[in-house]
């Protein structure tokens, strides 16, 4: 998969996107908030937002071997171990742990191109085509490129029937989580079948032009209205599209007519009483751990929420959403890890995405454990994530020498909610599962009242406190690691 551009995001105006939504490609908020007023200056740091203060009054953690027992071994630093706090992205390692144990080390998903019939000897196919998704949580562009190429190689030249979009095993589902921005890329629609973690880039110029890349022309008035909203005269931003499986098969078909194919427009498939009579190409995702490896590397909230589901099909269960998905990985952690008290524990969906969910240093530190010692073949699981001072979200974090390259770990940021959970690999040759939280409730929960249109001093505020709580957690941990 080619990975969309990092996503950076510049909040518009609450009331100004509702207006733009009407016709456009973006999920509508359930009401309009009342426009931010006229931004104050940003506030001084205080005294609340040092990383002395937060290591005080709201971190907790717990640093414990992993040689003993299935839930962790001995203690070697703790601090609020059983305290419930916002795991953040750091949820995620939830995920790969239920994937690691759902799904085989050589797991690969598919998305299939499947006809009524073979193509005749000039290519034409009289029947339908149809592009089934797989829930490949990594499928890109060149993918759906790789596909048509495929398809064209097979023989196929024209279809004389439909073109129709099964989003296979994963029916569509909406938005990630509620109460984000509704001009959130990073919380699309799901589906099945979707390209680019369901989202798209808006391009605006100075002369007034405006598109989305991938362009399609029926999206051009939508893409100038919304610039029209843009204080900048020219720019991007990426966006959520709002038909994750209508946007794949749009894109399919361009890169179709590009090798030489020709596709009628895209309609959503019936469900089929043979859902492949003839399979005409195919492409596969990386086998099951590096497709987990770069989700915990890119922390993509929609991979990771494919990748629960795609657990949860396989465990045997038939989610009707997010959350009952969430609620069966969480089950599953509880009989596979009796001995950990699991109590409190609240999994809302598989990102981490959302102020709700809960977790406890113990908790996590028993995870990680677990998949530490679990035989799922494939590579060990703390190989799965970023290395500190070296790759990924740690790259240039926690590079001193008692961690750098000895630490492997998931980050977890959201406001006033900060994680870091993993493996440290001691210089005394012992390995340590440890998890690190720092939450303010009382904080996050005033920010949640204005979370879908913060004000510029509400967000300075926030990071300055995000910013302080990362510090207290990395101080704390190399404080542990230098006398390990």
């Amino acid at each position: 998969m080619i990975r969309p551009f990092p996503i950076v995001l510049r909040s518009l105006s609450a009331a100004l996107v509702a207006l733009a939504l009407s016709a456009c490609s973006l999920t509508p908020p359930a009401s309009t908030p009342t426009p931010a007023s006229t931004p104050t200056p940003a506030p001084a740091p205080t005294p609340a937002l040092d990383a002395e203060t937060i290591a005080r009054d709201s971190l907790g953690y717990l640093v414990q071997a992993v040689a003993d027992g299935p839930a962790g071994g001995s203690v070697a630093a703790a601090k609020r171990p059983d305290g419930r706090f916002i795991p953040a992205s750091t949820a995620k390692l939830a995920s790969a742990l239920a994937a690691r144990a759902a799904l085989p080390a050589d797991h690969r998903f598919a998305t299939r191109l499947c006809a009524d019939a073979r193509p005749d000897a000039s290519g034409r196919l009289d029947g339908d085509l149809r592009l089934v998704g797989g829930g490949d949580p990594t499928l890109g562009i060149d993918d759906l490129l790789a596909l048509a190429e495929a398809a064209r190689a097979a023989g196929l030249r024209r279809v004389a029937g439909r073109f129709l979009l099964d989003p296979g095993p994963q029916p569509p589902l909406p938005a990630i989580a509620a109460g984000q921005p509704p001009d959130a890329a990073y919380n699309p629609r799901l589906s099945g079948l979707m390209v680019a973690e369901g989202a798209h880039r808006l391009e605006w110029r100075a002369d007034g032009r405006a598109w989305f890349v991938p362009d399609h022309p029926s999206e051009r008035p939508a893409a100038r209205r919304l610039a029209a909203l843009e204080d900048a005269p020219e720019g991007e931003r990426w966006l959520p599209v709002l038909d994750p499986t209508r946007a794949a098969g749009r894109l399919f078909r361009q890169m179709a007519a590009g090798a030489g194919l020709t596709l009628p427009e895209p309609e959503s498939a019936p469900a089929p009483s043979d859902p492949c009579p003839v399979e005409v190409a195919r492409v596969e995702s990386a086998p099951r751990d590096a497709v987990l490896a770069e989700m915990l590397a890119t922390s993509s909230n929609p991979m990771a929420e494919l990748v629960g589901l795609a657990a949860a099909r396989a465990r045997g269960e038939t989610p009707a959403g997010l959350r009952a998905a969430a609620a069966g990985t969480a089950q599953w952690l509880r009989a596979a890890l009796p001995e950990a008290d699991w109590r409190g524990l609240v999994l809302p969906n598989h990102s981490g995405l959302g102020a709700d969910a809960r977790i406890s240093p113990r908790q996590m530190a028993a995870l990680l454990s677990y998949a530490y010692k679990l035989e799922q073949g494939g590579r060990a699981f703390p190989a799965l994530l970023p290395l500190a001072g070296w790759s990924g979200g740690l790259a240039r974090r926690l590079d001193q020498p008692e961690t750098a390259v000895r630490v492997w770990a998931k980050t977890g940021v959201m406001h006033y909610g900060v994680g870091l959970a993993g493996y440290l690999y001691a210089r005394g040759g012992q390995v340590y599962a440890f998890a690190f939280f720092a939450t303010d409730r009382q904080r996050r929960e005033a920010y949640n009242r204005v979370a879908l249109d913060p004000s510029e001093a509400e967000q300075t505020a926030a990071r300055l406190w995000d910013a302080a709580a990362r510090a207290a957690i990395e101080t704390r941990l190399i404080e542990i690691a230098r006398r390990l």
